[in-house]
């Protein structure tokens, strides 16, 4: 279970982009295409299995694992609380137990490292252990294909304002520019 702590980067396509790509001019639409903006945003990064936005994410765990498996890819690891046996939140010092893992793909999990014995946990409380970690691109970072994608997403919302069938979620052009960046296929 994951969720969203704070956003501290900046959305990666900005309003003036979407216009020069509009040829949009004036500001009669501006509420408009942020809306389109953000839904690209929010699709792509379902698509991919990512956020693009550096952002902080709190994730709980019901064990301490060998390998914690996150749901989105970790740039570092903020803090790993937990509760212990006397019902009291702990905080662990994360690099005597454990580091993220680099598979040069997905940095999405955390391992334990050396010998020490990680500490008994509150085993009446669901999920004790809650990892916090940075994730998301730094601004300005992120891949240029995938703002193409969202580019070409966001004109065909502006085209076709009504809502009609498609054949996939996501339009074939972007699909093949977004690939090369997910994590989880199916």
């Amino acid at each position: 279970m994951s969720k969203i702590v704070s956003i501290s980067g900046s959305a990666p396509l900005s309003l003036t982009t979407v216009k020069e790509h509009l040829r949009v001019s004036g500001s009669d639409e501006d509420t408009l295409l942020q809306i389109y903006i953000d839904a690209a945003l929010s699709t792509v990064e379902q698509h991919l299995w990512r956020k693009l936005q550096l952002c902080q994410v709190e994730e709980v765990f019901a064990f301490f694992y060998n390998r914690f498996d996150t749901t989105y890819p970790i740039n570092s690891i903020t803090s790993i609380k937990y509760f212990d046996e006397s019902e009291v939140e702990q905080t662990l010092t994360v690099s005597d137990y454990y580091e993220v893992y680099d598979n040069a793909k997905s940095k999405n999990s955390i391992y334990k490292v050396g010998t020490l014995e990680t500490p008994s946990l509150w085993l009446d409380k669901a999920y004790p252990v809650e990892v916090t970690y940075e994730t998301g691109y730094v601004d300005g970072e992120v891949p240029k294909p995938i703002i193409n994608a969202m580019l070409l997403m966001i004109g065909e919302m502006y085209e076709n304002r009504e809502d009609h069938e498609y054949k996939s979620v996501i339009r074939k052009a972007s699909q093949l520019a977004l690939n090369p960046y997910r994590l989880k296929k199916y």
